[in-house]
């Protein structure tokens, strides 16, 4: 699975949860720390996962274990 499919997984799995207006958002923020480029690439993937399961509304919905466990997940779906 390349970057941008994988993260297109994150967004339907968020989008379950939070809804596509909340989901937005959180991608958003996580976009403007990671900063990727416009074609994704490993590393940026892997550090918009980080922020994503860092963002305190990820935290709050899924618990520090939660996220920490779709962390481990989503890193995996690039292997």
């Amino acid at each position: 699975m390349t970057p941008s499919e994988a993260m297109g997984e994150i967004k339907r799995e968020l989008e379950n949860v939070f809804g596509k207006g909340l989901t937005g958002i959180i991608m958003i923020s996580a976009r403007k720390i990671a900063n990727p480029s416009p074609i994704m690439k490993k590393e940026h993937y892997l550090e918009m996962v980080q922020q994503i399961c860092v963002d305190k509304r990820v935290v709050e919905m899924l618990g520090a274990a939660g996220a920490k466990q779709k962390s481990n997940n989503w890193k995996k779906l690039l292997d």
